[in-house]
């Protein structure tokens, strides 16, 4: 069971909130994030200013094929249409 007591949301950017917290976290996850960020060098230094030294950053990212692309679009169409 996971314990949340210690649990925390922020609603801030990385850059600011890496501020006073260089080499906290044993692991940062940025998930469906980088695609949207004005800087992707600025990001990707504040999230490494946080990991302690020789731990983890973690990314993911929607990656889409044509494909996948359409049938968004066309879900998404569909879902406006109701």
């Amino acid at each position: 069971m996971i314990n949340f007591r210690n649990l925390s949301y922020c609603c801030d950017t990385v850059e600011n909130y890496c501020q006073g917290r260089e080499n906290t976290y044993d692991l940062v996850v940025a998930s469906e994030v980088i695609e949207h960020v004005n800087s992707l060098d600025t990001f990707i230094q504040s999230c490494v200013h946080m990991i302690k030294v020789s731990d983890y950053l973690f990314t993911l990212t929607a990656t889409l094929t044509a494909t996948a692309r359409k049938c968004l679009f066309q879900s998404s169409i569909n879902m406006l249409s109701y």
